[in-house]
């Protein structure tokens, strides 16, 4: 929870990720996000009572075979639906900072198995 003055915000983090299979090089699998099926959003809370939620529109990243999870967001992409706020934000909250990674680690097992075109949903370390 972040307290602004006499108000207090605070903030979740919601990722949904697509991956899909890639032959990287010399037989070993990469899975690699599609950036139009994943979404990153996040929350806010303003004068302790107004939910609204925003999300990033540009995100890349890929799975490796030892099941090592990379994700980038394109911070300048934040929409919020105000243009301004999006400005603050990259500004003030970000620091023009240009992209955030996400690292993370996941069990194989739960995407090899998979069949084309089927999707899972599994922990991440």
């Amino acid at each position: 929870m972040l307290k602004t003055g006499s108000s207090y915000a605070a903030g979740a983090l919601l990722l949904a990720v697509t991956v899909s299979s890639g032959s990287a090089y010399a037989g070993e699998t990469v899975w690699k996000i599609e950036p139009e099926n994943s979404s990153i959003a996040f929350a806010s809370i303003k004068n302790d009572a107004v939910g609204e939620t925003h999300h990033f529109n540009g995100v890349s990243g890929s799975v490796d075979a030892a099941g090592q999870v990379t994700v980038d967001i394109d911070l300048a992409s934040v929409e919020t639906y105000i243009d301004i706020r999006n400005e603050r934000m990259n500004e003030f909250v970000f620091n023009n900072i240009p992209t955030a990674t996400l690292s993370a680690e996941v069990e194989m097992e739960d995407l090899s198995s998979l069949d084309v075109g089927a999707s899972t949903t599994t922990d991440a370390f």
